[in-house]
């Protein structure tokens, strides 16, 4: 068991210094809250290309008005939707016609020349004042994604509308009240949504726990020490507050109820051990179920064109990776059993058993096309194999023989072969396939394989079947 102490840096980003937030209320179903943007500095269309380069553009829209817009932020109740109203309170019309934005072409390899002159790009739509572009989970946060547009061109009458304060009502499909469920917030995460949100007041009230699906960082709190632990071989797996001493832990700071186990993302169920005392001791301990890191889930389906082969084991490391951490919020616990069980409680008959053959002894890529054998990508036929079956100009077979233990005689016993083909001098119809269980049992099932094809045979047979044969 490998264990590592990790302290992750945190990022900080900030709303424009001069833009100022001001009069933010909370009520029933409402949050309220008064905007005064800060203004751009904007180019007029006979400007000279000089001023246009110093003044706001982009290129990725070229052709279009240079006019800027401005993201808000603003951390709403947990699973909520919202609407949006506003009022404007200030606003002026200028006699002013932007600058378009430049288009911006290779002139070298990396030489990029940009035309303040394309060719406009008109619209007589008059644009949103407000538009809502979406959601995400940040830190346990729900927060919704606005789009303010200062700015408005008239096209008929020449003249630019600026918006210099506005009020904005946000109307929530869920009450606005008390969400929290025991997170605190570091100051390092305080001061991110500082510089991000609207209402970053809202964050203790708004928060609650992340997603366990979430698998996209957004469930690392960046202010938090982890300790880090690899699994290769599943297992029952304890840590004792010993080994996190050792890591440089202060155990006399974790809140034993805090103690959360993460593996890619999701928060996994664990039992924690604290002798009813509410610390946790050096001889006090976690105990998880640690699972080796294996391949695609969908390893019986063959992979289609230009998707990269489904493997049964992971392709880089048997290693799973799982993360301790503490004091964020109330972590998953396993659901215990009383005490004593009654007599007829060991009703257990049956379990299922896997056995794998394959193994992993030989890198090959099989494709007909040289050039695209030679990418460093993991497509189609390029990955490990175990056997080769070669049948140059007659029938050829292959045998696997496997051992079968207190096999149930009314279960069946299911059985799957995957095959990838490696050549042959038939473009379609390459491979005549039949999958048999011993000599005298008839086929379960057959197909044919293109050439570089992928396929696999699959059956099931009674487990009495089997049970004969031993």
């Amino acid at each position: 068991m490998y264990r590592y102490l990790l302290i992750i840096s945190f990022l900080i980003v900030s709303l424009h210094s001069q833009d100022k937030i001001s009069g933010y209320q909370e009520s029933d179903q409402k949050l309220k809250f008064t905007f005064q943007p800060a203004e751009f500095n904007l180019a007029r269309l006979t400007d000279d290309i000089n001023l246009k380069k110093l003044s706001y553009y982009d290129e990725s829209r070229p052709g279009e008005l240079a006019l800027p817009s401005k993201s808000l932020f603003v951390a709403i109740p947990p699973g909520a939707e919202v609407t949006v109203d506003f009022r404007i309170i200030e606003k002026r019309i200028e006699d002013f016609n932007p600058s378009l934005n430049p288009e911006a072409s290779l002139t070298r390899d990396t030489t990029i020349k940009l035309n303040f002159e394309p060719t406009a790009v008109m619209s007589n739509r008059k644009s949103n004042v407000i538009e809502i572009l979406g959601y995400f989970e940040m830190k346990g946060v729900r927060v919704v994604h606005l789009k303010f547009n200062q700015y408005d061109y008239n096209f008929s009458s020449a003249k630019l509308e600026i918006i210099s304060k506005i009020e904005f009502n946000l109307t929530s499909n869920k009450p606005v009240i008390n969400y929290n469920s025991g997170i605190v917030f570091s100051d390092e995460s305080r001061k991110l949504f500082s510089g991000m949100l609207v209402n970053p007041e809202a964050i203790n009230k708004f928060s609650s726990v992340v997603a366990a699906s979430d698998t996209t960082g957004n469930w690392i709190d960046y202010s938090a020490s982890y300790i880090k632990i690899g699994v290769a071989k599943d297992g029952i797996y304890r840590v004792f507050g010993s080994d996190l001493h050792g890591m440089g832990v202060n155990l006399t700071e974790i809140q034993p109820t805090t103690l959360q186990l993460f593996k890619k993302g999701s928060q996994q169920d664990i039992f924690v051990f604290d002798g009813s005392d509410s610390r946790f001791d050096a001889n006090d301990y976690i105990e998880f179920l640690g699972e080796r890191n294996m391949g695609s889930a969908d390893y019986r389906t063959p992979n289609a064109y230009g998707v990269p082969y489904n493997e049964y084991y992971d392709r880089f490391t048997d290693t799973t990776v799982y993360w301790i951490s503490w004091n964020r919020s109330s972590g998953k616990r396993v659901t215990t059993a009383p005490q004593t069980l009654g007599i007829s409680a060991d009703t257990l008959k049956t379990y299922t058993e896997l056995v794998h053959q394959e193994q992993d002894r030989s890198y090959l890529n099989f494709d007909g096309n040289l050039v695209r054998k030679e990418l460093p990508y993991f497509y189609e036929n390029k990955t490990f194999y175990w056997q080769n079956i070669n049948a140059p100009t007659a029938l050829a077979s292959s045998s696997y023989t496997f051992s079968l233990s207190e096999l149930d005689n009314s279960d069946s016993v299911r059985f799957y072969s995957r095959i990838a083909s490696g050549a042959s001098s038939n473009a379609t119809g390459s491979h005549s396939l039949v999958l048999q269980v011993g000599n005298n049992f008839p086929t379960y099932d057959s197909s044919s394989l293109d050439r570089y094809g992928r396929i696999v045979l699959s059956g099931a047979a009674a487990g009495s079947l089997f049970c004969k044969r031993e």
